[in-house]
């Protein structure tokens, strides 16, 4: 099984996920033992970005790992999971609801 970061580096829409993993040092954690889910935000979601809160994110390691591990859970979930999930725990110790449109 491959771990969070090869199916990133994998992955086209992922490419800027890549580098911003990177530029905040959360590669390791992500290719680390598990178990672990990552809810992987994709270019789009980058590209809606205001350009330069882009790139002072890029800029500032510290407010892009707090907003990157808001993505990770410390579980291993499925779609099927989710699905009966209600809550999700995330590795910041936030949760927040999952809701399917």
């Amino acid at each position: 099984m491959r771990n969070i970061i090869e199916t990133v580096r994998e992955t086209v829409q992922l490419k800027t996920l890549l580098s911003a993993l990177g530029a905040a040092d959360l590669s390791e954690t992500l290719s680390g033992p598990g178990p672990l889910t990552f809810f992987a935000p994709v270019e789009e979601a980058f590209r809606r970005l205001p350009e330069e809160r882009g790139r002072r994110l890029f800029q500032n390691k510290w407010e892009l790992r707090r907003i990157l591990k808001c993505h990770i859970m410390t579980d291993l979930v499925t779609m099927a999971d989710l699905v009966y999930m209600g809550l999700a725990r995330m590795k910041n110790d936030r949760s927040f609801d999952i809701v399917f449109h």
